[in-house]
């Protein structure tokens, strides 16, 4: 069995785990939420109310303070109100983006969908409207923590057994095949160390752990997200401490463990290598070299057999050109490199990630739906410029939008973006009066549900009673 190690770089302890599940108030007590609520009385009873229920939380007023307190220390979910008064809370949410906080839950009074789309595509996990009841919030959150909680097993465990429930490495595509290969042999490499590198969203972290898991069967992995990794703890987190001359000895015995010594002869996983501080990339550098690294205030390095799995979030071009990563880390790591490929060139392997996203869904909220064929077929053809984050996005739009027991369908409301032969459909109406227009639209909406009046209905954006009364009137 395979064990994972959880690293809070905000304190430098690392947590050694064998497939160990937290119990809810554990997981609980490890998120820090941060209220951005510009009303401060409606600010602290959020807070209350989190914190009630188990979780951390503080809060801030404005779009400047959160900006400032996600820049020291970024939260693991945030709630935002859309109404703050130096700015709109999608700028926000992207800004959140930029320092790795996805989980996002937008509060707002408005009842816009455009305002709801825009909060949507840029990366919001939930969106509630005001008044928000208790229960609705920590509804929200615990929707997170379980998805977080089952997003950790699959990372370090059932991953390693099933990685096609992630990122469908099962499939028949060409470039699936490519992407298998080019995993098992950057494991079995001379030169043990690899970079991965490709466009945002196709989730190399899991294709470094992939990595891991074909070398080694009893070795930690350690995933250290670089973007936190640039205090004054860093070096000690990295290669641990040596004690001062007036408590102990300095040997390698008595050195207080980081990442290095934790990982053993095991993995470490540099997530978003280029935010790695320019002495760290140089230590790491030094280390790809020599086969050693010396702890904090020691005298003599210590040698080490750990791996080092680096993962980029931008192109190297860019990284280069803007003095952001080391040109000797790149081309040194560079030698044993895998290339995602994006989604759009995997067409071949859409349909079986659809059904595996979808079930996933189904288990994590308890419910039943499925997806029509025609919006399977839109998805198979779509060419998905956000990749994997983006194919989960409209997904989970579809499926947010379904009712239990329902077919997930195709709305234009909800998926623009998914809508490619749209405006050339057009020129067929040009002509026809809106009666007839009418008519043929809600025939062939009914048509496209097998007759599903409900469905129908929610497709063209009335009312059940709105329907039925336009049907009367026209037949």
């Amino acid at each position: 069995m395979i064990s994972s190690i959880e690293v809070t770089p905000q304190t430098g302890r690392v947590q050694s785990k064998q497939n160990q599940r937290k119990t809810p108030s554990d997981t609980r007590a490890s998120h820090s939420i941060l209220v951005v609520e510009d009303n401060r009385d409606t600010a602290d009873l959020l807070c209350k109310i989190i914190q009630r229920a188990g979780y951390n939380a503080s809060a801030c007023y404005s779009i400047s303070e959160a900006q400032e307190a996600v820049r020291i220390s970024p939260p693991s979910i945030a709630l935002v109100d859309l109404g703050l008064p130096d700015g709109g809370g999608v700028s926000l949410i992207q800004t959140l983006g930029e320092y790795n906080v996805r989980n996002i839950i937008v509060v707002t009074g408005s009842q816009n969908m455009d305002t709801t789309l825009d909060c949507l595509r840029a990366g919001a996990f939930d969106y509630l409207q005001k008044p928000v009841s208790a229960q609705e919030l920590i509804g929200s959150l615990n929707r997170i923590t379980r998805a977080e909680s089952r997003q950790r097993i699959h990372y370090y465990d059932e991953m390693f057994e099933m990685p096609s429930r992630v990122i469908g490495l099962n499939g028949d595509s060409k470039e699936s095949c490519v992407l298998r290969s080019s995993i098992k042999s950057a494991a079995r490499s001379t030169f043990m160390h690899t970079l991965v590198t490709g466009e945002p969203g196709v989730l190399k972290p899991e294709i470094a752990s992939l990595v891991h898991k074909h070398r080694y069967s009893d070795q930690p992995l350690i995933y250290v997200n670089c973007g936190v990794e640039n205090d004054a703890l860093a070096t000690t987190r990295f290669f641990g401490q040596a004690p001062s001359e007036a408590n102990h000895t300095k040997t390698e015995a008595n050195i207080e463990e980081g990442y290095f010594q934790r990982a053993g002869k095991g993995s470490l996983l540099l997530d978003d290598l280029t935010h790695l501080p320019k002495h760290l990339q140089s230590a790491i550098l030094d280390y790809l070299r020599t086969g050693q690294y010396r702890p904090n205030g020691a005298l003599n390095a210590s040698k080490s057999a750990l791996v080092i799995l680096a993962v980029l979030r931008e192109p190297a071009e860019t990284a280069l050109n803007s003095g952001r990563l080391l040109p000797e880390l790149y081309y040194l790591l560079a030698r044993n490199e895998i290339a995602v490929p994006p989604l759009r060139e995997r067409g071949g392997d859409i349909s079986s990630l659809i059904d595996v996203a979808v079930a996933e869904m189904n288990h994590l909220f308890g419910s039943e739906k499925s997806v029509s064929a025609e919006l399977k077929q839109c998805l198979e053809k779509y060419a998905w410029p956000g990749n994997f984050t983006e194919f989960k996005n409209v997904l989970l739009t579809s499926y947010t939008a379904t009712e239990d027991g329902e077919e997930m369908v195709m709305n234009s409301r909800l998926l623009p973006n998914l809508q490619s032969t749209a405006d050339s459909a057009i020129n067929s109406f040009v002509g026809e009066s809106f009666w007839d227009l009418e008519r043929k639209l809600m025939f062939a909406t009914l048509e496209s549900v097998n007759g599903n009046k409900q469905k129908a209905s929610k497709l063209l954006g009335v009312s059940l009673k709105t329907l039925y009364n336009r049907l009367k009137a026209v037949q």
